[in-house]
């Protein structure tokens, strides 16, 4: 019999790349000032400011996490349109030791990306799950992307993962003495989308 072959059908796509640079001492102070100002989150707490990356000590900052949108688009989704992510709402996290960043989605964005401003890369990690039903279900002896429920990355500082906004993510609890502390950042669209003679055009400006 021939040697088979393994087909990722339908994957989806996560994408990591890194600032490759350290914090600004103005990016810095800026962060560590929003960390008194801060709500309530299920395991950690947020920064009550959620459009952060419109203060002008975030510019270079939020160039960077749009280049990171781009890339996306470019490499992925690839539209035939004129199309645009852009960011919308942002915010800080702080995940002090013992804590952890609850499971979740982000609704009504596009896509979603988030900055490790300080995270420990051999202690902190991202974990994603697929949330489909699973009628059947067999115990793997060794797991692998086709038969994963679950996987986790890795990340550092610097760190920015960008991902469909649907997909269920999660941050365990920290097991580094220091505070963990991300950016987390939504998007949507602009441009057409969709196509007239389908009856599926969208006009969003």
């Amino acid at each position: 019999m021939q040697e088979a072959k393994l087909h990722g059908l339908f994957p989806t796509p996560v994408l990591f790349t890194n600032i490759d640079r350290e914090f600004t001492e103005n990016e810095k102070i800026f962060i560590m000032e929003h960390s008194k100002k801060t709500v309530s989150n299920a395991g950690n707490i947020t920064s009550s400011d959620n459009y952060i990356l419109k203060n002008k000590a975030m510019a270079v900052i939020d160039y960077e996490i749009q280049s990171a949108f781009n890339q996306y688009m470019t490499e992925v989704v690839k539209p035939s349109r004129n199309v645009k992510v852009y960011a919308t709402q942002s915010w800080l996290n702080y995940t002090k030791p013992g804590e952890y960043h609850h499971r979740h989605e982000h609704p009504n964005s596009y896509l979603s990306a988030v900055l490790y401003v300080n995270a420990d890369g051999k202690k902190d990690k991202i974990h994603f799950y697929d949330s489909g039903y699973k009628q059947i279900k067999l115990q793997s002896k060794e797991f692998t992307w086709y038969n994963s429920g679950s996987w986790w990355f890795e990340v550092k500082s610097g760190d920015i993962v960008v991902f469909p906004s649907h997909l269920t993510h999660m941050v365990e609890q920290t097991q580094s003495e220091d505070t963990r502390i991300s950016l987390a950042v939504n998007s949507f669209l602009k441009g057409k989308i969709g196509d007239n003679g389908e009856l599926t055009e969208l006009l969003l400006v």
